[in-house]
């Protein structure tokens, strides 16, 4: 009794290793393949020659069972294992190998059942005993995956790294199985942004429709420029590596509102096709918030509010808010004036006012004082327009306002080539190239440049250090040395001549009498050039058979004057003699006669010592003596009459005077 106890247990404990419940009907271990594959790695079988298990052992007696006829409902029980039973064979059979006592013979394949792809399966096992009588079988199942199959399918590849990654057409358990490449490649290389994958394909799909201009159906923030002036994009390629690197919308303007929606600058909602404004879009592209206009002048400038809002700037709700704020001090009232409706202190009505104001709406050279409504806000009022022209243009160089009046009054002769009669510098050319005007209308305001009684003393204080000598050789006599600026070709020419001088028969023996015969030949030979040239220099001067000998420098335009020319001028120059009689007769009648009173005696008596005078004509060693010389000069019109008793005076024009003993040329220009 109790052995058969025991062969009953034995027989149960077998039963619970193959994890069978009814050995009766388990003729060919029907076990699930994925649970035969339990411990494989690998899809293949190995040979194992390790000592022979309790299962092998338990297989091996009911492979030694007797088998009934074939014919029978039990016809599954025979020497071979099988899959399930019923007598029908669906799955292929699986064979187990075994070694004999000295391992040469090999272990039979397991083959893998015959059914579809993904379809579970219970594939039978056919144990095959040694040939010798070791007993050292062994099991070697191959890996057996749920769903693989050796069916031809599109499978990923990796080798070449995520960028490079495809799909190849292949029979393989080590990766999911695709019917097609493109359902292979989205599903696989989705967020593949090389697009290798779709690459390979004989006609790639795209996203969405092919376009021209090398755009895609989404819109992304572009980084890559600064925070105000940048936009949202559509362009390729894409300036990042991964389509999920950046934030995409499906329209530019979700883009905006979600990327720069604190842009002040506005720049991304420009650059739609029609920007979205907060109040009906007009036709001038304009907003509802006024901003100051800082590119213009302060004095013209006014509010505006054209889009985009410039970055930084103020904004306000209103077009006099903005005036309010970015111009309360503006004298001018430009920005208010630019209202449709300037405010003003006092009740409209039909006609003029009582009063007058300025019109700060017109610029100040332009401007006068008027009456009409409404007055704007913080306008000075006047109870005449005289008076207005008095308190609010007093400085007014042009005269506008008083131009205005019924009957203007004027200080002097009104001029007729709108020019003032003092001299200020031009600062809006470049330095190199400005000088000194005295043109209309001014372009400044009162007392916003300093002035000046002549053209050169504007120069001399303005642009004394000019290296170009643009502003004095424009002055009407302007100094030898600006011959070349006053010329398009300047030229130079040298040429030796002789002259017969009435008095002069031998070369002075002095410094100042040899100086005044350099003066005298120089005046002969400008007096017969013409074109603008300029004799610059007297040398080698020697007296010879009667006659002086000299060589004279020429500078000349050669555009309109050639060394030829020059060359006879020099050759034919004479000292013209005096007339021997005068031009004309006596007048009949005295040009004017006589006052009723008498002249007046002199206020003061002669100085006690003579005036101190230069060393020599044309040459001052004291700013006092060049400052009375240029005031002579000036006063007696030497720079346009060459017959001045200046220039008789100080041996010829101001231009040749010897300046270099005087030490100080301050205020030369000047008047006290």
């Amino acid at each position: 009794m109790v052995a058969f106890i025991r062969i009953v247990l034995s027989f149960l404990l077998t039963a619970m290793a193959f994890d069978g419940t009814n050995m009766s009907k388990m003729t060919a271990l029907g076990l699930d393949a994925s649970r035969v594959d339990r411990n494989a790695r690998r899809n293949r079988v190995v040979t194992d020659h390790h000592s022979t298990s309790a299962l092998i052992d338990s297989l091996r007696e009911i492979k030694e069972l007797p088998a009934k006829d074939a014919g029978a409902d039990e016809a599954d029980k025979g020497t071979g294992l099988r899959g399930l039973k019923g007598g029908v064979d669906t799955n292929a059979s699986t064979k187990i190998g075994s070694n004999n006592a000295d391992g040469s013979v090999p272990a039979t394949k397991i083959e893998r059942g015959s059914r579809p792809a993904r379809a579970l399966t219970n594939d039978g096992l056919d144990v095959g005993g040694g040939d010798g009588g070791d007993y050292n079988n062994f099991v070697g199942t191959g890996r057996v995956l749920q769903g693989c199959s050796t069916t031809l399918s599109w499978h990923p590849q990796y080798s070449n790294g995520w960028g490079g990654g495809y799909c190849t057409f292949e029979a393989t358990c080590n990766s999911p199985g695709y019917a097609s490449v493109l359902v292979c490649c989205k599903s696989a290389f989705a967020g593949q942004t090389s697009g290798y994958c779709l690459s390979q394909l004989e006609a790639p799909p795209t996203t969405s429709p092919t376009t021209s201009d090398f755009t895609v159906d989404f819109w992304y923030p572009d980084y890559e420029t600064a925070w105000t002036l940048a936009g949202c994009l559509n362009t390729l390629p894409l300036p990042y590596n991964n389509i999920k690197d950046r934030p995409n919308y499906s329209s530019q303007l979700e883009c905006c509102k979600a990327a720069y929606a604190g842009q002040m600058s506005g720049a991304c909602l420009s650059k739609l096709g029609s920007p979205p404004t907060t109040s009906p879009t007009n036709m001038g592209n304009t907003g509802s918030q006024y901003y100051p206009d800082y590119g213009t002048a302060w004095y013209d400038a006014g509010c505006i509010n054209k889009l985009p809002v410039p970055s930084g700037r103020p904004t306000y709700t209103s077009h006099l808010a903005c005036c309010k704020g970015a111009y309360g001090g503006q004298m001018s009232g430009a920005c208010l004036s630019q209202l449709e409706s300037p405010p003003s202190t006092s009740p409209t009505s039909a006609g003029g006012l009582d009063v007058y104001y300025p019109d700060y709406g017109t610029a100040w050279d332009k401007a006068a004082c008027v009456n009409t409504r409404p007055m704007p806000s913080g306008r000075p009022v006047y109870s005449t327009m005289l008076a207005c022209c008095k308190g609010a243009y007093a400085g007014q160089m042009s005269g506008y306002c008083l131009s205005q009046l019924e009957a203007p009054p004027t200080t002097s002769p009104t001029s007729s080539d709108s020019t003032v009669d003092f001299w200020y510098p031009d600062y809006d050319s470049a330095w190199s190239d400005a000088g000194c005007l005295n043109s209309l209308p001014l372009p400044y305001l009162p007392g916003g440049r300093p002035t000046y009684t002549t053209n050169e003393a504007c120069c001399s204080a303005a642009y004394g250090g000019q290296v170009s000598r643009a502003c004095i050789c424009s002055t009407a006599s302007p100094p030898a040395n600006c011959w070349d600026r006053l010329m398009s070709s300047p030229a130079t020419k040298t040429a030796e001549s002789t002259l017969t001088l009435d008095g002069v028969n031998s070369l002075p023996s002095t410094d100042s009498g040899m100086q005044a015969l350099t003066s005298r030949i120089k005046a002969i030979i400008q007096g017969g050039l013409s074109d603008g040239a300029q004799v610059l220099s007297i040398s080698n001067v020697s007296f010879e058979n009667g006659e002086v000998s000299f060589n004279v420098e020429i500078g000349y335009d050669s555009s309109k004057t050639s060394e030829d020319s020059i060359d006879a001028t020099v050759a034919g120059a004479a000292e013209s003699s005096p007339t021997a009689s005068p031009t004309s007769g006596p007048t009949g009648t005295p040009t004017q006669s006589p006052s009723n009173n008498p002249t007046l005696s002199p206020t003061a008596g002669p100085t006690p010592s003579p005036t101190r005078s230069p060393v020599l004509p044309g040459q001052f060693t004291t700013n006092a003596e060049l400052r009375t010389a240029i005031q002579e000069y000036l006063s007696q019109g030497c720079r346009s009459n060459s017959n001045c008793q200046a220039r008789t005076d100080y041996n010829g024009a101001i231009g040749d005077w010897d300046v270099s003993r005087v030490e100080d040329f301050s205020r030369l220009f000047v008047d006290d």
